[in-house]
């Protein structure tokens, strides 16, 4: 009875690798297609605010250039958000739209902490993180109750935005971890043969991005120089069709990473 089921287990275990593999390979067939619309230089000089909802996901506030947001086109409205606006992503309109919260621009919307707006506009898709975006004029993004300092953005050599969140080794954010794959308990600093590693929990999406340009496939891997540190892939984020499917976490801030 025993050796049958320890046979159980093993089999069972290897079902579930076979489907994780799987599962991630199809998703990288469907990132192949796509191909971000978004101007990179939307980043420059971009400013932040995420705000921890209900169900433990990130919302992500942005204030960015109205020369650049003007240049995009919109599925409604305005793309440029006036005093008293917001414009949302695609993805976020269609889930906010989806949740009965608006129907059309100059709706009111009650779910901003801190301020009280309309709907100014809605982009079209880019197939970048800003699908996910809240833009504010300057005024408004101020009065926002959220956290700065939490989010930042990184180029990489092919001007590709990779979003990074702060996520402290002691003091955690308040989201919702759940892994679809790894292990948390090894969210810490490693060392080597000598060299430094920093743990990184990867959100969905940009996993499989990852995995069809090779950078890692599975937890354990390692990244080196990575914008100048190297990296542990300690988890992938389960799929929350929210921006933290986006996202890197790490426990580096803006400056400490190149």
């Amino acid at each position: 009875m025993k050796f049958t089921k320890i046979i159980s287990i093993i089999i069972t275990a290897i079902i579930l690798i076979a489907v994780s593999i799987a599962y991630f390979a199809l998703g990288n067939q469907n990132a192949s297609m796509s191909v971000s619309k978004a101007d990179p230089a939307i980043y420059s000089d971009i400013k932040f605010k995420v705000v921890y909802n209900d169900e433990g996901f990130v919302d992500v506030y942005a204030f960015a250039k109205n020369n650049i947001l003007a240049k995009y086109k919109t599925s409604m409205g305005d793309s440029v958000p006036e005093k008293g606006t917001i414009v949302l992503g695609s993805t976020e309109g269609m889930m906010m739209q989806s949740e009965d919260l608006f129907s059309k621009p100059g709706d009111k919307i009650t779910e901003v902490p801190g301020v009280d707006l309309i709907i100014g506009g809605v982009l079209q898709e880019t197939a970048s993180p800003i699908d996910q975006f809240h833009f504010l004029g300057e005024t408004d993004f101020e009065k926002v109750k959220g956290e700065e300092n939490k989010l930042y953005v990184k180029l990489n050599d092919e001007n590709i935005p990779k979003l990074f969140f702060v996520y402290s080794y002691n003091k955690k954010a308040p989201i919702n971890i759940e892994l679809f794959i790894g292990n948390l308990s090894y969210y810490s600093k490693h060392e080597i043969l000598g060299e430094t590693y920093y743990p990184l929990i990867v959100g969905f999406k940009e996993a499989k991005m990852m995995q069809e340009e090779k950078l890692f496939s599975k937890p354990g891997d390692t990244i080196k120089d990575l914008f100048g540190k190297n990296f542990i892939v300690i988890g992938v984020l389960v799929e929350t069709n929210t921006s933290l499917d986006m996202m890197h976490l790490v426990p580096l801030t803006e400056d400490e990473l190149n």
